[in-house]
C-alpha cells in the first residue's frame, strides 16, 4: 500500500519543467557569452598594460630581456654545485630537475607577488579608466607568463644539452603552465 502511495504523489515530468529547464539553460549560455564579451573588451588595455610592464621591468637593466635567460642558468649552475657537493651522489639530471621547478616557483611567485600590488601600483589609471580592477591583476598574471616565455628559453637549450627525448608527458607542460597560472590568482 505505501508503494502505491508513494507512486501516486510523485508526477512525472512534464513538458512546462521541460522547458524552464531548457530556458533556464539558455540563459546560463547568454550570461557566460555576454561575460566573455566584456572580457574581450578589455583585452587591449591588457594587453598595453602587459607591454608597458615589461618593459618598465626590463628598461633599467644593462642586460634587459637577457637577465630573464640568464637568470635561470646561473641559478640552476650555482644550485647544482652546492647540491652535487653537498650530496656527494649525483642525481641524474639535477640541474633540469631544478630547473623545471624553478622556472614554475617564479611563475607562481612573481605572479602572486605583483598581482597582489598591482590596485596601489595602478592607482591612477583606476581612478581615470573604467576599468574592472581584474583586468590590472590580469594583466600581472600575463606579464608573469611573459617572463616565463623568456625563461624558457634557457630551459629548451638544456634539454638540448643534456640529450633528453621528446616523450608524450612534455606535452603536458601548457596544462601545467595554465594550472599554476589558476593557483596563482
Amino acid at each position: 500500500q505505501i508503494s502505491c502511495l508513494w507512486q501516486k504523489t510523485v508526477k512525472s515530468p512534464s513538458a512546462s519543467t521541460e522547458k524552464r529547464e531548457r530556458s533556464d539553460s539558455l540563459k546560463m549560455k547568454d550570461k557566460i557569452e555576454e561575460k566573455i564579451e566584456e572580457r574581450r573588451q578589455y583585452l587591449f588595455a591588457i594587453k598595453q598594460m602587459v607591454a608597458r610592464e615589461v618593459k618598465r621591468k626590463y628598461a633599467r637593466s644593462y642586460l634587459g630581456i637577457a637577465w630573464s635567460v640568464l637568470n635561470p642558468l646561473l641559478l640552476m649552475v650555482v644550485m647544482t654545485m652546492v647540491f652535487s657537493y653537498m650530496f656527494k651522489r649525483s642525481i641524474e639530471n639535477f640541474p633540469l630537475y631544478y630547473l623545471t621547478g624553478s622556472l614554475f616557483w617564479n611563475l607562481f611567485s612573481e605572479g602572486t607577488n605583483h598581482a597582489m600590488s598591482a590596485l596601489v601600483d595602478n592607482k591612477a589609471l583606476l581612478i581615470k579608466a573604467k576599468l574592472p580592477r581584474q583586468t590590472f591583476v590580469l594583466s600581472r598574471m600575463y606579464t608573469s607568463l611573459v617572463n616565463l616565455g623568456f625563461s624558457c628559453v634557457p630551459y629548451v637549450l638544456m634539454l638540448l644539452v643534456f640529450r633528453i627525448k621528446p616523450s608524450w608527458t612534455m606535452l603536458l607542460f601548457p596544462l601545467d603552465v595554465f594550472l599554476t597560472l589558476v593557483f596563482t590568482m
